[in-house]
């Protein structure tokens, strides 16, 4: 664990690893919530052998969705060499969550159809 920023601004930073993937969580030091996910990315043809380089997740605007914090905006940024036809370098999403829905239990009896259409888990 280690601490960057100055001032109030200060996060705390808890370094993970787990074989090869490091991954560094940034944590508001008033709220404990995680605000920012740094790790390696893997791209190419032979996917998770060749290291792109840095992805940055910055997690924003959080709201209480039953009871759990959750962020509603999530940027995530590449940083490193993007093949042509991978994901942008930076983009940004407009998060929606919800907790113990209710579905539709027979999507997990049989392999996906490749007509399953986006809604088709619910009852």
């Amino acid at each position: 664990m280690r601490t960057e920023g100055k001032g109030r601004k200060q996060v705390d930073v808890i370094e993970t690893k787990v074989g090869q993937l490091q991954v560094d969580f940034y944590l508001d030091r008033k709220t404990r919530l995680p605000i920012r996910l740094v790790t390696d990315w893997f791209g190419g043809i032979t996917q998770a052998t060749v290291r792109g380089g840095l992805v940055t997740v910055e997690l924003e605007d959080y709201v209480a969705i039953d009871g759990i914090m959750m962020p509603r905006r999530v940027t995530r940024e590449l940083e490193g060499n993007v093949p042509v036809g991978e994901i942008s370098r930076r983009d940004t999403e407009n998060a929606k969550y919800q907790f113990n829905v209710t579905y539709n239990p027979t999507i997990f009896e049989f392999p996906a159809s490749r007509k399953l259409k986006r809604h088709d888990w619910k009852p």
